[in-house]
Order: structure tokens, then sequence, then C-alpha cells
């Protein structure tokens, strides 16, 4: 299984439904593939890119290797409900494909915090019914930096510190002050303290509690059209938020890559 994401290139090789081995970089190309394939004989694998002009698919050929591009155009075991199913990306296909897989039966929402924020729902009978997209994290944080003439560029990751002895999340590109106790490095399961006491923390906390009140909302507003349905959290961003939404959920890494060999499986 390989994908070719607008961030990240991941690729993994799954062994009776188990997933073995995966790979995760910007760029995936013949060192990359010959590495895999020395490990492990693959014989068909399946190709999901959002890259236009992506020649993943020629390269694995040219290995020898029975190679499908995922699409839409592909049988699946769901139902299609989308009225333009031609336009639907095959991330978000896949990911709907592994939540019917996970949970056969019920009602399910699939929701991918990557580059994208989307949700995906499909129903106990296994109908597509579509779902929505936003921008993601980064995409977020970048666009108030380039669209702003002097707001930062803020990284979530940098800031997860607190004070030694506890206390509130804390900038840790701040300098720190005379008589302030050292900070150490914490699992930031809590969502932003606010209001943000810098700009750094302003922004911080503005894009991720939007993004968790977006997450929480959009379940609730589900919850308006379908009283009982299962919840997925995946992407890589899952860690950001699955901790510190009210509504419950099942987290799910690199459903996209599950969801392309439930796939792979159906066609070949």
């Amino acid at each position: 299984m390989i994908d070719i994401g607008n961030t990240l290139c991941k690729a993994a090789v799954f062994q009776e439904g188990r997933l073995q081995k995966l790979w995760v970089n910007k760029e995936f190309g013949a060192v990359e593939l010959d590495d895999l394939l020395r490990e492990y004989p693959v014989d068909k694998a399946i190709v999901s890119t959002v890259r236009r002009d992506d020649s993943t698919v020629e390269l694995t050929s040219s290995r020898g290797i029975n190679t499908l591009l995922a699409g839409p155009h592909l049988g699946h075991p769901l139902k299609m409900g989308y009225r333009s199913p031609e336009t639907l990306g095959t991330d978000r296909l896949a990911a709907a494909v592994a939540g019917f897989h996970l949970f056969p039966g019920n009602n399910v929402l699939v929701i991918n915090a990557g580059t994208c924020l989307t949700t995906d729902l499909v129903s106990e009978a296994g109908e597509y019914l579509g779902g929505t997209i936003s921008p993601g994290l980064h995409m977020r944080l970048k666009s108030l930096h380039h669209f702003t003439g002097k707001l930062p560029l803020v990284d979530p990751g940098i800031m997860a510190a607190a004070p030694a002895g506890g206390g509130t999340a804390v900038d840790e590109r701040r300098q720190k002050q005379p008589g302030e106790a050292p900070r150490k490095r914490t699992e930031d399961t809590s969502a932003p303290e606010i209001p943000g006491q810098t700009t750094r923390e302003a922004i911080r906390a503005g894009v991720i509690c939007g993004m968790l009140a977006e997450i929480d909302g959009l379940i609730d507003r589900y919850r308006g059209k379908i009283r009982l349905f299962n919840v997925i959290l995946s992407g890589g961003d899952i860690k950001v938020f699955d901790k510190k939404l009210k509504n419950r959920i099942f987290a799910v890494e690199n459903i996209v890559l599950h969801g392309l060999n439930q796939m792979l499986e159906y066609n070949a």
C-alpha cells in the first residue's frame, strides 16, 4: 500500500490484514521501494496519490508488481451515495472503506486530521454518504503567518511544556524569567490555556481550541441526523486531538492505509 499525500508519503506492507511494515517520508522513489522489496517479496500493490504527474504506479509496475491505482473507479464494498464520485479523493474513500470494515453493520463517522480535516460518514447499510472538508492544523497555522504581515509561524509541537512542579502550558520560545522554575517536557493532554498570554500562545490556543470545537461540533451535528454511530479519529495530527475531545472516539492510526489494503484485497 502506497499513499502519496500532500505532505508525506507512506508505504505499508500488510500480511493477512495486519500491518507489518510502515515507511514514512516526504518522497517515495526507487531507492525506498527497492529497500522495501529486499525485505518483503511483494507481488501486488495499490497506490493512492493526490499529486499530479505522479509516477509511482509506473515505478512499482516496472518491478513486476501487479499495481492498482486507487479511486472510485475500483470495486469496493460501499454503496455510493455521493453525487460527484469522480471528484472523491482516494484518501477519503479508503478511510470510509476502513471504517465500514472496522464497524460492519453500524453507522460510522471517520475523521481524518491531516493536511485537511475531513469527515466521512458511512451508514449501517454500507452507503457512503459524504462528509466535510476544511483546512488542517498546519494549514491553518501557515495561513496565519502567510496572509499577515507580522504573525509568526507557530509549530504546535514545540510548546507542550510546563513549569517544573506543574502549571499551565507555556511557550518554550519565551525567554526564561529571573527566578522562574526550569521547564520540563510534558505530554500535553489538555487543550491550550485561554486566553493566550503571548502572540504564539494566542495562535496556538485559537487554532487548536477552534479545531477541537469544530470536531466536537461536527460530531454533534451528525448526531442531529443519525442518533447512533461510532466515531473514528485518524490522521497525522491524531495525537493533538484524541485526548482533548468531549465526544468518545476510537483512535485508529493510518486508517487510509488500512482502507487501501481492503480495496486491494477486494480487487486483486
